[in-house]
């Protein structure tokens, strides 16, 4: 029989069916983990299975900081139900009170995390500019790509990473628009480091939605992709600001609130599935 000798605790948290593993790496060297680690750890088969990895590590001050690598072992940049799942982590460990701030990159984020209960976020406002969107989002209005010579017309914006909205006619199935454009429109050149690609329709109380992550694919959910949407459904006029939107993902529904001046807010679940050891031979 093979030794084995423990190298970490590991925890297992998931949100909506987004599911990571968490590496408490505060009292430790943050660099992040080599993408073949990343890879490895989120195979279903061989490793613990997982959309992706979740470092939390400590600034000077004791301030928590998240850092999300995608399950193809690159840097996801945010991920909202990541959030929610460390915010629900500190909680579970009784290292945190019912409001925390998390950094994710260089944006602080206000976490309010009840014992038992959703978790709210407040996300911030989306970007429509910034170095990783095309040159023409930062003016708001729709813009057209082309793929297999067939148009999709979408907003972008960015929080933390950079989304692409697209609103489909009611009779069409956002699953079967993912399935069969996702991938294409993820690579599609104008993203100058890939894109998290949506695909919507009007239900409701909300919005049916379906997410192709960059690095990952299709996910049972995306935080920062319904923010997103959100924020694309309040500038294209399909909704309401201030009044809360259901968005429907194929994990569960988050509640997405888009106010005056542009602050997003997501509430939903997070939780802790198992916690176990990292081991080599």
């Amino acid at each position: 029989m093979p030794e084995y000798s423990a190298v970490t605790v590991f925890y297992k948290y998931q949100g909506l069916g987004n599911h990571f593993v968490v590496l408490d790496r505060r009292s430790e060297a943050t660099e992040p983990l080599a993408p073949e680690v990343v890879r490895e750890l989120c195979d279903v088969h061989c490793g613990v299975g997982a959309d992706g990895i979740l470092t939390v590590s400590a600034e000077v001050d004791g301030t928590p900081r998240m850092h999300v690598q995608n399950a193809d072992g690159s840097d996801a940049g945010m991920c909202g139900n990541g959030l929610r799942c460390v915010a629900r982590f500190l909680v579970d460990e009784g290292e945190a009170p019912g409001e925390i701030d998390i950094w994710v990159g260089d944006q602080l984020y206000r976490c309010v995390c009840p014992p038992e209960g959703d978790v709210s976020v407040g996300m911030g406002r989306g970007l429509r500019k910034h170095e990783e969107l095309p040159s023409g989002s930062g003016t708001g209005v729709e813009l057209t790509f082309e793929v297999e010579g067939t148009p999709f017309s979408g907003t972008c914006h960015f929080f933390g990473n950079p989304h692409f909205s697209v609103f489909v006619p009611q009779e069409t199935d956002p699953m079967e628009q993912a399935l069969r454009w996702g991938a294409a429109l993820e690579s599609h050149p104008a993203f100058s480091n890939r894109v998290n690609v949506s695909f919507s329709r009007s239900i409701e109380g909300g919005f049916e939605t379906v997410v192709y992550e960059r690095g990952v694919g299709i996910t049972r959910a995306c935080g920062s992709g319904a923010c997103a949407v959100g924020a694309a459904a309040v500038l294209r006029g399909y909704w309401e600001s201030g009044r809360p939107m259901l968005v429907s993902l194929p994990g569960g529904p988050l509640t997405i609130t888009v106010d005056e001046s542009w602050q997003v807010t997501m509430q939903g679940g997070a939780e802790r599935v198992f916690e176990g050891r990292l081991c080599v031979r």
